[in-house]
């Protein structure tokens, strides 16, 4: 029992030291507090704040006014007024000549 009961003094011993290790004076130890790194880490924490929000403010933009138009675009919508050019004012010519030609025969 007088084996055990020094151990347990031992412990208590050791939870009672200051927290810095035996190698580094307290003076060292106040300097390299966590009130440091989280300021390191608000600096940090910050930054990405104010890329995010950058980003979003371009991304909220509510017109983005461009100059160019790309080659697709200008494929795909060249098909598509060709082919509405086709229905509505090609093919009712070219029925209207047909019915022209059958009602007269």
């Amino acid at each position: 029992m007088g084996a055990e009961r020094t151990g347990h003094i031992r412990g208590l011993a050791a939870l009672m030291t200051p927290p810095y290790s035996r190698f580094m004076s307290l003076k060292q130890w106040l300097n390299e507090s966590p009130g440091a790194k989280l300021d390191e880490a608000d600096a940090a924490r910050r930054t990405e704040i104010e890329t995010r929000v950058a980003t979003l403010q371009e991304l909220r933009r509510p017109f983005d006014p461009r100059n160019e138009v790309s080659a697709d675009a200008e494929y795909v919508s060249g098909r598509i007024v060709k082919h509405l050019w086709i229905i509505f004012v090609l093919l009712p010519v070219v029925l209207g000549i047909l019915f022209a030609i059958l009602r007269n025969s």
